[in-house]
């Protein structure tokens, strides 16, 4: 113990008063422990002693990691990396924590915690070395890593070292096209916008096929701007038919596709024609920028229902007269019956006069 020591401590006042100081040159880690503080002085005829003693904790600033790797650097969706990080942690308990920020998010989160160090050293040292593995998914493009040196008396900033970004391949998946806005059927003029989604990284490559309704065999569709939109202001009669999506990568070389079918039909109310002879008996013929149009009577229908009324009721009323009239006839029948019926061969003449005698009788 006094070899360690030696020359490194100094003692002020040991023998000239009740107090004094030891002054610790150079202190390392190996310095830490309990000291205790023993005096022995004169009182009087009798000699006294006090004691006390102290806890020194040496603490040693954790350092900036000498060595980060995380590798590979491009990797697979549902596939690992590894994590590699030295760092000297000083002292006491330092630790290495592995940390992960993605694009999403601006907090990072651990996703690695070394074990505190226990060890003592000279020169207050302690050197960790880390390897761990992590997995992958697709939300984890564009995500970087960091790993930090610390200890129980380490305060912010903290010495860490950051990755540079991974990218994560993943995709295509399997497109889905949409209709904006969504019709069952469509009619001339109505705008749309048919446009194909999916999740992929490399970014995806569209292409478009169209197969018109009225034709076989297929014909690739221009661009837009947007290559995952086609974009119509002013649908036409020939843009009826199948549109399919077909997606891929530079990544990945499997094509996937979805189809979606757009039917477009003239407007019900306002078709053109070249005369007033086409349009139909719900139609009126009107004279519109040197166009023939036949627009919709929207009161024809009302009059054509008010009709079909009118004839029903009189049908019913000629039923009801006619039964009326079967009725009264056969009541007369009836009564005539009756009047002519031949009295009995029995019957006396009062009975055949309605109760009148004959002059005969009288004498």
């Amino acid at each position: 113990m006094e070899s360690l020591y030696k020359n490194r401590t100094e003692l002020i006042g040991p023998n000239t008063s009740l107090s004094a100081v030891m002054i610790i040159k150079d202190p390392v880690c190996t310095d830490e422990g309990t000291y205790r503080c023993w005096i022995q002085y004169s009182f009087g005829n009798s000699v006294k002693e006090k004691a006390d003693s102290s806890v020194v904790v040496v603490n040693a600033r954790a350092t900036k990691p000498k060595e980060f790797l995380v590798f590979p650097n491009e990797v697979e969706e549902k596939q690992s990396i590894t994590i590699h990080c030295i760092a000297d942690v000083g002292s006491p308990q330092g630790y290495i924590e592995i940390w992960k920020k993605t694009e999403k998010s601006n907090t990072p989160e651990v996703i690695y915690k070394s074990t505190l160090t226990n060890g003592k050293t000279e020169n207050c040292t302690d050197l960790i070395n880390v390897t761990t593995t992590y997995n992958i998914t697709r939300g984890d493009n564009g995500a970087l890593f960091r790993c930090s040196s610390k200890n129980n008396f380490t305060k912010d900033p903290i010495p860490s070292s950051d990755s540079s970004k991974i990218s994560v391949f993943y995709g295509p998946d399997k497109p889905t096209i949409t209709l904006t806005p969504y019709k069952t059927i469509y009619s001339i003029g109505d705008p749309l916008t048919i446009q194909c989604i999916t999740e992929s990284n490399p970014p995806p490559v569209f292409t478009w096929i169209f197969t018109p309704f009225n034709k076989s065999g297929g014909t690739r569709v221009e661009y837009s701007n947007d290559k995952s939109k086609k974009v119509f202001s002013s649908l036409k009669a020939e843009d009826s038919g199948i549109y399919i999506c077909m997606v891929n990568n530079s990544a990945r070389p499997h094509i996937l596709n979805s189809s979606a079918n757009v039917s477009v039909v003239p407007k019900i109310s306002e078709r053109e024609y070249s005369g007033c002879n086409q349009c139909g008996y719900m139609e009126t013929c009107q004279q519109s920028n040197e166009k023939t149009v036949c627009v919709y009577n929207f009161w024809m229908p009302i009059a054509v229902v008010c009709i079909l009324l009118s004839a029903v009721f009189a049908v019913s009323s000629i039923v009801m007269v006619k039964q009326r009239k079967k009725t009264q006839e056969s009541t007369a029948t009836s009564n005539i019956s009756i009047e002519n019926k031949s009295p009995p061969s029995d019957a006396t003449p009062g009975e055949m006069h309605g109760g009148y005698i004959s002059p005969e009788d009288l004498e």
